[in-house]
């Protein structure tokens, strides 16, 4: 703005308003409220996008939707291993004394690995660690229901 008379800072008092319309059109207003001076300016876009801009920003769309997909496949697949693990654990905690000595090692492992593969970005490596503890959990369910009566209470 042209013509606003020298003043320390914060003493002049501007009121601007900006206006787009749907072309892209930039309108700009100015007022200094002491004085009543007013300017006003138009911005028009010189140019839209290209053709090999619009192709890019495409690409760069299509890339990010893969990017969503793995992720939430990933997501889905942690979400579903840590819902075993914990119900596992808990029912290994309970019972895998109810396992051989061989068959509790490997169930450790077994939920360790699990443990490692929650954090992993590699979606065959988390659907491996799910089929594993998917095995644990029904030789704990098999072990569980060929107990005796009186200790499946506990």
């Amino acid at each position: 703005m042209v013509g606003i008379a020298p003043n320390p800072r914060g003493v002049p008092q501007i009121e601007v308003s900006f206006e787009v319309d749907a072309n892209g059109i930039v309108s700009v207003s100015a007022k200094d409220k002491a004085t009543g001076l007013e300017q006003q300016m138009r911005i028009t876009p010189t140019s839209g996008l290209s053709p090999d801009e619009i192709s890019r920003l495409i690409a760069e769309a299509e890339t990010s939707s893969q990017a969503d997909r793995r992720a939430r496949e990933i997501i889905g697949l942690r979400n579903r291993l840590e819902t075993l693990v914990r119900n596992t654990r808990r029912a290994f905690n309970e019972f895998g004394n109810l396992l051989s000595s061989d068959d509790r090692r490997v169930g450790q492992q077994t939920l360790s690995r699990a443990d490692e593969a929650m954090r992993s970005e590699d979606t065959n490596e988390i659907q491996q660690a799910i089929d594993l503890v998917q095995l644990l959990a029904n030789d704990l369910t098999s072990v569980m229901m060929n107990m005796p009566g009186e200790e499946k209470k506990a």
